[in-house]
């Protein structure tokens, strides 16, 4: 790695081979073509295989029939929840020289709403679950077709009968290697969700970057289990990752505890990708002792902070060889920083997040000056790299807040590095919390929190504070373990635990709310701008 004397960029040791320039849908049926008869997908909840030929072949009729139904640079909405074949319709809308919008199936009428105004999709591939949302839902009449998966529905066309249609092997060529491939949607955490469009350049490079035999070491042995949902990038992309190593993953529609142990025993999971509050229930939950889970030997946690405490407990309890916890963002794909799997004990006992992957620059900025910062320096992460978005779609402004005139995306989140070029996170740049001038880290009270007996989860966000000047105070809101009383005593209990661990103007001023759940999206991020309604 190299550290330059101006702008401290941090660039990667580990060099990303030339990348050709080819359309996300070829890069992936190119994989296919190696081994067509081996297993691909595992239907985890049926046990049913798809083969990696079969896939090929269910891709290029789907394009068949969509070629007949979309033109070149159309949108085709994929609001489906995992299923094997989630990826069919999503690369054969990329090989009829469309984009693939990722759209979430539990979305709520108004966010349909939303979802369909700014993507615009012309075919829409769903299931019973959320038809009616999107039918019924302002500009849901605008969609010319709707294809439904699962189901023979008045008015729909089914996905069964569509497979039959005839091969359409080469494609439409890819004008351009910028021309948009995906569109999903950001989180969401501080607004309306904003459409993230993905070019063939960034998809295929961020492919050839976590094939990089550092940063991966999944191969034709290896089950991963795909229940993070794949409308987001993280679920997405490790299934695009899984046929281009030649290995197999399981799909599961939904996160539930039973199910999960069952197909991680049955079906040998050998690689489990979660979010922290999947990892809390597996370090917890009793159930976990009565399932033979010994196949798994990687975990990689991400797309929210993870607590040291959990980790530690979780990788002990199931003995995992390699835990990592990895960083990323729709708008560059998906991970930007993650340890190696041979480097992953070292790193994650030091509390990082990681090393920056093959191809990508990183600095970190001071908040308020914008200059370059030095190690263990904290200040915000930015990226430059080939897998960086295009922009948010009918949104320049939002685009040039995030991505600068010099081509550096700006995170919004808060890290350091060290002088090992370890990357961590430390907060939320939006999320920082403001009193008396002192910058609070959100997150940094989540994890001490955390370690009360008493707390199963908890979020906290910035109220105002009682005097006018004095900017907002951190105010907790916790889920308790089952039978722990809500009362002033446990209050007081968390209240002393932030008082004795923690620095005086970081203890809870804005009080202690006890609720039974928290928002949090599918891709398990708190949602504190849903927190700031209770």
């Amino acid at each position: 790695m190299k550290l330059t004397a101006k702008l401290f960029r941090i660039q990667s040791l580990h060099k990303l081979q030339e990348v050709p320039q080819i359309s996300l849908s070829h890069r992936i049926l190119n994989s296919l073509e190696i081994n067509p008869e081996s297993v691909a997908i595992i239907d985890g909840m049926s046990g049913k295989t798809t083969t990696r030929g079969q896939l090929a072949d269910q891709i290029l009729s789907c394009a068949g029939w969509l070629k007949n139904n979309m033109d070149r640079g159309d949108v085709v909405g994929v609001s489906l929840p995992n299923t094997p074949a989630y990826l069919v319709p999503s690369l054969a809308a990329v090989h009829c020289g469309g984009a693939a919008a990722l759209l979430n199936p539990i979305y709520t009428g108004s966010e349909v709403e939303h979802a369909l105004s700014v993507a615009q999709p012309r075919v829409v591939f769903t299931s019973p679950l959320s038809l009616d949302t999107l039918r019924n839902a302002e500009g849901g009449d605008k969609v010319s077709e709707y294809v439904v998966l699962g189901g023979d529905i008045a008015g729909t066309t089914s996905f069964s009968s569509l497979l039959g249609a005839d091969k359409f092997t080469h494609g439409v060529p890819m004008a351009d290697f910028e021309d948009t491939a995906l569109m999903p949607f950001s989180s969401g955490t501080t607004g309306l969700p904003k459409v993230v469009c993905l070019s063939h350049k960034n998809c295929v490079t961020y492919s050839y970057m976590t094939d990089h035999h550092t940063f991966s070491d999944m191969g034709p042995e290896s089950n991963m289990l795909c229940l993070l949902p794949m409308f987001h990038c993280y679920g997405f992309t490790m299934a695009l990752h899984c046929i281009t190593r030649q290995c197999r993953f399981t799909t599961m529609p939904k996160f539930e505890l039973e199910p999960l142990l069952k197909a991680v025993q049955t079906h040998k999971i050998s690689h489990l990708p979660i979010v922290p509050p999947i990892a809390a229930v597996l370090a917890k939950h009793p159930m976990i002792d009565d399932y033979d889970l010994t196949s798994c030997k990687d975990i990689l946690c991400a797309a929210a902070p993870l607590s040291p405490q959990i980790q530690k407990v979780l990788a002990e309890r199931l003995q995992i060889k390699t835990f990592r916890n990895g960083y990323g963002m729709s708008e560059i794909v998906a991970a930007g920083i993650c340890p190696p799997p041979a480097q992953a004990d070292h790193i994650m006992r030091k509390g990082s997040i990681g090393l920056v992957m093959p191809g990508i620059e990183a600095r970190v900025v001071d908040v308020e000056s914008r200059a370059d910062l030095g190690p263990n320096q904290e200040g915000e992460i930015l990226f430059k790299e080939d897998s960086v978005m295009k922009g948010y779609l009918g949104n320049p402004g939002a685009t040039a807040a995030s991505v600068d005139e010099t081509g550096w995306l700006h995170t919004g989140d808060i890290g350091k590095y060290d002088e090992d070029h370890l990357f961590y996170i430390t907060d939320r740049l939006k999320e920082l919390i403001k009193y008396k001038g002192w910058q609070v880290a959100p997150a940094e009270l989540e994890d001490t929190i955390l370690t009360h007996p008493l707390v199963a989860d908890v979020g906290v966000i910035g109220a105002a504070a009682p005097e006018d000047g004095d900017g907002e105070v951190p105010k907790a809101f916790v889920v308790l373990k089952p039978d722990v009383p809500a009362n002033a005593d446990t209050v007081a209990a968390i209240e002393q635990l932030v008082e004795d661990q923690l620095t005086s103007y970081k203890r809870l001023r804005g009080g202690v709310v006890f609720v039974e759940a928290l928002p949090r999206s599918l891709a398990g991020k708190l949602l504190r701008r849903e927190l700031r309604k209770l």
